[in-house]
């Protein structure tokens, strides 16, 4: 039947609905086209709450072996490797095919990836496939690339650079304040008289001989440990 008429789309869409009530996530049986003005709505499942924890363990235990300076350093073996490492069956094996279906790469990059993993004893290849070679080997795949210890420096890194910033905000925060403590006036001898210093976290920031703020010194107190509580203290 052609259906020309709007009316006639809704009662062949009405049909179509009590024939077929579960085709859809909200089924609605349209009854204006038959004049008589009202509609019946099905409500939409219950959807269960997402569980983060859940996704979040998942998610952290997945991504792991990428957290190793084998995959993740630069001169490394390299995120495509680490990708196709992590999803090798340990126990079992697996193709080509299988590889291309789960990671998304193409299977020339794969067979790039599984002989560079075989050559540093991270995978293997049996009749009926490939799977993960020794785990242990890791660590010595690293010493061979000459990349172990990158991201704990990486770490460290970030660490000393988010130090320096939170001092700088620190010192900024400071120079705004209204009324501010100066520095002790001294006597001939050059000893303060008063020890006065109000800045309650932090020690005062470096400054270079123009009095322009010296970062490059900054970071490096920082790395020496200028901000935990007892140095700090002590340079204040």
């Amino acid at each position: 039947m052609a259906l020309g008429t709007t009316a006639e789309i809704l009662r062949e869409v009405r049909r179509d609905r009590i024939r077929n009530p579960d085709s859809g996530t909200i089924s609605a049986v349209v009854s204006a086209a038959d004049g008589q003005g009202t509609a019946d709505a099905r409500p939409s499942p219950t959807r269960h709450p997402l569980n983060a924890g859940y996704w979040t363990t998942r998610l952290t235990a997945d991504l792991h072996p990428l957290t190793h300076d084998t995959f993740a350093a630069p001169r490394s073996l390299g995120r495509t490797a680490g990708l196709v490492f992590k999803h090798l069956p340990e126990a079992a094996s697996t193709t080509i095919e299988d590889l291309v279906h789960r990671t998304g790469l193409d299977a020339g990059r794969i067979r790039v990836a599984l002989h560079r993993l075989r050559f540093h004893r991270l995978a293997r290849r049996g009749g009926a496939g490939w799977s993960r070679g020794d785990t242990t080997a890791l660590d010595a795949a690293a010493d061979a690339l000459d990349v172990a210890g990158y991201l704990e420096a990486r770490r460290a890194r970030y660490g000393a650079e988010r130090g320096r910033w939170e001092w700088w905000n620190a010192e900024l925060t400071w120079m705004r304040k209204p009324n501010k403590k100066r520095r002790g006036r001294r006597a001939p001898s050059g000893v303060a008289l008063l020890a006065q210093n109000d800045r309650p976290d932090y020690s005062r920031y470096p400054r270079g001989p123009d009095g322009r703020a010296d970062h490059k010194e900054a970071l490096r107190l920082v790395d020496a440990g200028i901000l935990s509580p007892a140095t700090a203290l002590a340079a204040a």
